[in-house]
């Protein structure tokens, strides 16, 4: 990644979005953005297209985070200092060299409510350990998320 700002997808809860507004920074040391690896990984694909791959991550990186809440949410931040994590496993993954300002956020997306029951059963089945979790998180695949723009945070978090 370079040194310019970098779009990052951020994994997200509701108490990480409410405490990142109040106190003006995210506490978060990774995110998912397009990298060298994403492209390499997906030759051909456009610009659009890395980009959906990289929110879609960090979309389904949501669910195993602790939230009781029935929508994946990711927030959108434009910062600096982001390097690669060099995960095989996931190419969008990068680390941060320390964390983004809220001012940077650019956008939120969240599942719409018909995506609620789905959300719900794949954090429940990471949550327990079920064998079943990844199989659930799929169908959350299922879902597209909308776009909110950042003044919109309270609506989502109600």
């Amino acid at each position: 990644m370079s040194e310019d700002a970098a779009r990052l997808y951020v994994p997200a809860t509701r108490a990480l979005l409410r405490a990142a507004r109040n106190t003006g920074d995210l506490e978060v040391i990774s995110a998912h953005a397009v990298t060298s690896a994403l492209a390499a990984a997906m030759p051909g694909a456009d610009e659009e297209e890395l980009a959906w791959a990289a929110l879609t991550t960090a979309a389904q990186a949501s669910l195993e985070l602790s939230d009781d809440g029935a929508r994946r949410l990711v927030l959108v931040v434009d910062a600096r200092g982001a390097t690669d994590a060099g995960d095989p496993d996931d190419p969008t993954l990068v680390r941060l060299e320390f964390p983004p300002a809220w001012k940077r956020a650019a956008a939120i997306h969240a599942d719409l409510p018909d995506a609620a029951p789905a959300v719900r059963a794949a954090r429940q089945a990471y949550a327990t350990g079920s064998p079943d979790a990844d199989r659930l998180a799929e169908a959350c695949l299922d879902h597209e998320l909308g776009w909110f723009g950042v003044q919109e945070l309270d609506d989502l978090l109600t």
